[in-house]
């Protein structure tokens, strides 16, 4: 039986830690003329690991995330998939890549690449095998992004006001790669009443309403939203309705 005791996704550019290991890059893409890229595990724990790596197609349903296994020609290919890493900063790298197809995807594809800790049990160990019963201890979850032939980036926001006064925002991405949103703010420079931090991940024609607290209040007319994320750091001028 699989315990999953962590979890920690990578929210920013760098290197991710998680337990007795970390992982380089945290985020991963894979231009159309490439068929696979790589990611360094390493281990600065005082004992050795047993690592385990495997890729799930992400979807969004419902504004819920799913992680599903993917088989036949479009299945991702790990190598390698369980490894063991010493102690004292030793170091692996995983290579992660596709089956070349007649041609390359006409849509992004998003994926999502788990990196597992895998314990064993105390006889395992001794005997250093591959362990016969697990139990998963710690995980890191990397975005992995196959790129469309045309990447363009187009981000649409509107700022609305409800009948009672609440503020709401929407993002539309209608570009053809998903965007990364960190940190979101509306209003001047020194207001902080809108904040919504991330990550959070808007995929290609998807559209996400951040409903601002009530307490917020924001005058009509124009107002600044700052966006820290993918799409660059952004400074736009949206109009708020009086109602």
């Amino acid at each position: 039986m699989l315990l999953a005791c962590a979890l920690l996704f990578g929210v920013a550019p760098g290197v991710a830690r998680a337990g007795g290991f970390s992982v380089d890059p945290i985020h991963l893409q894979l231009k159309p003329s490439q068929s696979a890229t790589a990611l360094t595990v390493t281990n600065y724990n005082d004992e050795s690991l047993f690592l385990q790596v495997r890729v799930y197609r992400w979807e969004h349903k419902d504004h819920e995330e799913v992680l599903s296994e993917v088989e036949g020609s479009a299945a991702p290919l790990v190598t390698p998939p369980l490894f063991r890493l010493a102690s004292g900063n030793a170091s692996q790298v995983i290579r992660i890549g596709f089956q070349r197809a007649a041609a390359a995807p006409a849509e992004e594809r998003q994926w999502r690449v788990i990196v597992e800790e895998v314990p064993q049990p105390a006889a395992a160990r001794a005997a250093d095998p591959a362990p016969l019963s697990v139990a998963v201890h710690v995980r890191v979850s990397l975005p992995l992004f196959q790129l469309p032939p045309d990447v363009h980036q187009d981000l649409e926001w509107r700022a609305e006001r409800g009948t009672e006064g609440q503020v709401t925002l929407t993002a539309h991405n209608q570009g053809s790669v998903t965007e990364r949103l960190d940190d979101i703010r509306l209003g001047s420079a020194d207001d902080k009443n809108a904040h919504v931090t991330g990550p959070l991940y808007l995929f290609p024609g998807e559209s996400r309403v951040f409903a601002l607290r009530p307490s917020v209040t924001l005058p009509a007319g124009k107002v600044q939203l700052r966006v820290q994320g993918t799409p660059r750091p952004l400074t736009h001028e949206l109009v708020i309705s009086a109602q």
